[in-house]
């Protein structure tokens, strides 16, 4: 028996939004799924994201750790700003 994935709850966060989410650049986005640092996006039906549980359970995972600090944005402690 198959068991058919019900899709029409799934939320999917597209790179626009993500982006703003976590205040950096898309090129940093790609960066860091070069990098192995932001998990790949899925693509369902042609649409390219992360779903809401996934993007949720990252940003959970880094706030319990050092923040990251985007490579275009200098952080306040090493600037002094």
């Amino acid at each position: 028996m198959s068991q058919e994935l019900d899709l029409s709850s799934v939320t999917l966060i597209r790179p626009k939004q993500l982006v703003i989410l976590l205040d950096i650049s898309k090129a940093t986005l790609w960066r860091w799924i070069r990098d192995g640092i932001w998990p790949e996006p899925i693509r369902i039906y042609g649409v390219t994201g992360w779903t809401l549980e996934t993007v949720q359970t990252e940003i959970s995972k880094r706030e319990s750790r050092a923040p990251i600090v985007s490579a275009n944005r200098p952080h306040s402690a090493t600037t002094g700003r």
